[in-house]
């Protein structure tokens, strides 16, 4: 089965910040896309305070009518979340590190740290520490779940303990959370190379040690020479390709971008680093067809598909070829 490639995110524009002045008093009114989008917010806190100023755009302002401050940030906020690269708050993609980020403000301060290579993960860190920085008032992307409050220097003592409770080199144990997996990466040239995950602490040595050979030559120190010297280099993508097909064989499914949850099969695909969840079927082939429509309307012809459109064949991942050309090729046989 052949791995998705992942698009590149796109370039975030620039943001505009916006507060307003009332009796000596300042409210933050949000980052907005634009200047415009920034000065109809400043218009609808003058409305919501009934104070009086010039409204630069009083048409748009009153037809959307006045807002309070908390209004507009939270507004500010679900704007800034469609343009990032993830569906969780304070999480976002580092696109020249290739992994995960984790950033909060609280009381005039900003704090933020990376290295985590699993979005869930990341957005359960990101809680926990809005939970000991906000308390009550933090707004979680787990609600629901009972997590352990803990300040940004605790945080950072665990991320420090996980990622050295591996004695093999450019290997971790899944992070925070989850040790159901391990994770490998290297650093080459002041640049980390994610090589996926795996469900042994060895699988992830071993990939680690086919990267270093394809990166840093033959004569590298590796974690298990015998092993990995009977397997061929590989470099971060084709080994990334190669753990996820084998974490696919655990979800019982052979069709892309389906897995198996309870008695039920649930879909996803991924498109500009953010998870699209299609919702869950009586049956795995119902997932796929989801997952084909939805593959469709995101890449187009480039497409991966389970199922060829116009024979209905199964391709579980692969592109569908024409079908003058798949006969053409039969009859040259």
């Amino acid at each position: 089965m052949c791995a998705v490639a992942v698009p590149k995110p796109p370039k975030r524009p620039p943001v505009v910040e916006r507060a307003i002045k009332v009796d000596g008093k300042t409210f933050h009114l949000g980052r907005w896309p634009s200047q415009r989008a920034a000065d109809i917010a400043r218009d609808r806190a003058i409305l919501h305070f009934g104070i009086e100023g010039v409204l630069r755009y009083p048409r748009v302002a009153r037809s959307l009518g006045p807002a309070s401050p908390g209004e507009l940030l939270r507004e500010a906020r679900d704007r800034e979340k469609k343009r990032t690269t993830s569906r969780y708050q304070g999480v976002s993609w580092d696109t020249r590190q290739k992994f995960w980020r984790v950033s909060i403000q609280a009381h005039g301060k900003k704090y933020g740290m990376g290295g985590l290579y699993d979005e869930d993960q990341a957005a359960i860190l990101r809680d926990r520490l809005a939970l000991h920085l906000r308390d009550k008032a933090a707004v979680l992307n787990f609600p629901n779940s009972k997590l352990k409050p803990a300040s940004y220097d605790e945080l950072q003592a665990e991320l420090r303990a996980i990622r050295s409770a591996s004695r093999y080199r450019g290997v971790a144990p899944q992070m925070v959370a989850q040790r159901r997996t391990w994770s490998a990466q290297i650093v080459v040239r002041q640049r980390t190379h994610f090589l996926g995950r795996y469900p042994s602490e060895l699988e992830a040595a071993v990939a680690y040690d086919r990267a270093a050979r394809h990166y840093l030559g033959d004569d590298v120190k590796l974690n298990l020479p015998t092993a990995s010297r009977r397997l061929k280099p590989a470099d971060a993508a084709a080994l990334r390709a190669e753990a996820h097909a084998e974490l696919k064989k655990t979800k019982h499914s052979r069709f892309h971008g389906v897995s198996r949850h309870g008695k039920l099969w649930s879909a996803a695909i991924v498109h500009r680093y953010r998870v699209y969840r299609l919702g869950s079927f009586a049956s795995d082939e119902e997932a796929a067809v989801a997952y084909d429509k939805a593959a469709v309307r995101l890449h187009g012809k480039k497409a991966k598909l389970n199922f060829h459109p116009q024979t209905g064949e199964e391709l579980c991942g692969q592109r569908p070829r024409p079908v003058e050309q798949k006969t053409m090729a039969r009859r040259g046989r």
